[in-house]
């Protein structure tokens, strides 16, 4: 029997998280973990790992092939876009201690959207397809351009009621 490799973490609570590169995982303790990467697995042991998808007999074999389908589409799965973060500004008029953000003052020149941005954040909107769409806004402060956000704000749901997606503002 051959174990697919399984990454693992301490949890902080005496388990362990293990995974596999499929999606695949499990919780054990301190005495399985050694046996794992001890190369000691005891029969209990492979039979779990095998009725849980986490090891097979022989390549092409059911678990191979199954392990291999699960494998395959978490790595081509693709998905409509459905989640944009829009940073109107960079400019802030706050001094929060916890912000991230290389944050230009509330005067500053040059650190707004251009109608040319605003225009490609439309479309990009414009062009979403999920069933569900959430645009957040980030900065910088974004209230310190509501006028883009109005705009913003307006266009999603008109489109997204035109195409019957669910649209989130945040």
């Amino acid at each position: 029997m051959t174990v697919w490799p399984l990454k693992f973490r301490e949890r902080g609570d005496g388990e362990f998280l293990l995974t596999d590169d499929a999606g695949g995982f499990f919780l054990s303790d301190q005495s399985f973990l050694e046996r794992y990467v001890g190369n000691k697995l005891s029969a209990d042991d492979h039979t779990f790992l095998r009725e849980s998808g986490h090891s097979f007999e022989r390549k092409g074999d059911p678990d191979w092939t199954a392990f291999a389908y699960r494998w395959a589409r978490r790595q081509s799965k693709q998905q409509e876009l459905s989640y944009v973060i829009l940073v109107p500004t960079l400019r802030c008029n706050l001094t929060c201690g916890y912000c991230q953000v290389s944050r230009a003052p509330e005067n500053a020149q040059g650190f707004d959207w251009s109608e040319e941005t605003l225009n490609a954040a439309l479309r990009l909107i414009g062009a979403m397809k999920g069933p569900r769409i959430k645009v957040e806004f980030q900065g910088g402060e974004p209230l310190l351009r509501v006028d883009l956000l109005e705009q913003i704000r307006s266009f999603a749901l008109a489109c997204c009621r035109f195409f019957g997606h669910e649209v989130k503002l945040a």
